[in-house]
């Protein structure tokens, strides 16, 4: 019909499919076709056969599900994605990643919730979304460019990052003109202190960005404490159990270590815009890195100011932690869109 029928007639129709879709399928993850076990009774009638499609309308399924993918793995971790690929999470294992790398703790402040104000009202609670929207949505790419992993947003605005040590030397396509930390000319400073300065670096340009960011969010001044740290760590998957609402069983994955207890330790140290390393931190990459004023009582922690940019800059380092990254090899694709309603 779609092949035959005049552009205005096809337009409608595929808005009449795409609202029955809205309508009758919200336990489907927009842009998906549904499983015969999972489709509605009374939507039998839009069985949808992928070969039978206009091509445009396969390309507005395409697009729609791409769209959905891409949001949706801004919220499942690298980490998890790959422990579905090597089969440990379906196997009940409880403890799905352990490594070393550096941990970053960030405690969101002057974001006020319109429950907390003293007057409740539609357009606060649209300015206070709007402002989650406005910083997070960079935040996501900053930290994916710097080979970062979310592994947690907490309700109070914070959030927990986990940037693994990675031996690049031993990629395929390691190349030694281009060291993992991006500095040509510079020895190799090894896996941890590596993932620890591509840590430090997304912070400076986290902090940055969020400057750049306070002048679209009112009256409101955003500000982060963060914390960087360094050492052993375990992703743990807890849960499994389906919720009443739902028919999806929910997986919820926790960061553990002495690492992470460090880093929460720093960014409670770290005033508001600070961000603040731990002494395990400090001692992989103080030579890369700027030092602020000591902290009264508190020695074995270091503000950090910036980094040595005669030696380490932001576009190195962000370049070389791209080329040697690997992870596409084990991101969820459109074929496991509905696997990540577990995890979100």
């Amino acid at each position: 019909f779609l092949n035959r029928a005049p552009p205005i007639a096809a337009v409608g129709l595929r808005r009449h499919l795409q609202h029955r879709l809205d309508e009758h399928m919200k336990e489907i993850l927009p842009g998906q076709v549904a499983d015969s076990d999972r489709r509605p009774a009374n939507m039998t009638a839009l069985t949808v056969v992928p070969e039978n499609l206009n091509l445009r309308v396969k390309r507005w399924f395409d697009e729609r599900n791409s769209d959905t993918l891409h949001r949706a793995l801004a919220f499942v971790p690298f980490v998890v994605q790959q422990a579905y690929s090597e089969c440990s999470i379906d196997a009940g294992t409880t403890v799905i990643h352990r490594g070393f790398g550096a941990t970053v703790e960030a405690y969101l402040c002057g974001l006020e919730s319109p429950m907390e104000g003293a007057t409740a009202s539609s357009k606060a609670a649209a300015i206070f979304k709007h402002n989650l929207q406005v910083f997070f949505t960079p935040l996501v790419e900053i930290v994916h460019a710097y080979r970062g992993d979310i592994l947690r947003f907490r309700d109070d605005g914070g959030f927990t990052i986990y940037f693994p040590a990675v031996d690049d030397t031993r990629n395929m396509a390691f190349d030694e003109a281009v060291p993992p930390h991006g500095s040509y000319n510079l020895p190799d400073l090894g896996p941890i202190p590596t993932a620890t300065l591509r840590a430090t670096a997304s912070c400076i340009e986290i902090r940055k960005t969020l400057l750049l960011l306070e002048a679209g969010c009112g009256s409101q001044k955003l500000g982060l404490r963060i914390g960087v740290s360094c050492g052993p760590v375990r992703v743990l998957q807890l849960g499994g159990v389906v919720p009443p609402e739902s028919h999806v069983a929910r997986v919820e994955h926790l960061i553990v270590g002495e690492a992470l207890e460090q880093a929460a330790k720093a960014a409670q140290v770290a005033g508001s815009g600070e961000t603040c390393l731990s002494s395990q931190a400090w001692e992989q990459i103080k030579a890369c890195i700027i030092e602020g004023q000591s902290i009264p009582g508190q020695p074995d922690f270091h503000h950090l100011v910036q980094m040595d940019e005669n030696r380490y800059t932001f576009p190195t380092i962000k370049y070389a932690a791209r080329l040697y990254d690997k992870r596409s090899g084990t991101c969820f694709g459109v074929s496991q869109l509905d696997i990540t309603r577990r995890f979100i």
